[in-house]
């Protein structure tokens, strides 16, 4: 393998790791109680 195809898979690992994180921590805001969090929760990192 390549160097940049190591580096685009690495970076792919990395942007797919993140959007994991985001979705987990999205979850707790779909129950209705909590609506009111999800606009906060999608704008914080």
């Amino acid at each position: 393998m390549s160097r940049q195809s190591l580096r685009g898979a690495g970076f792919r690992n990395l942007a797919l790791g993140y959007v994991i994180y985001r979705v987990i921590r999205f979850i707790p805001s779909l129950a209705p109680p909590l609506w009111w969090s999800i606009p906060a929760n999608v704008v914080t990192p």
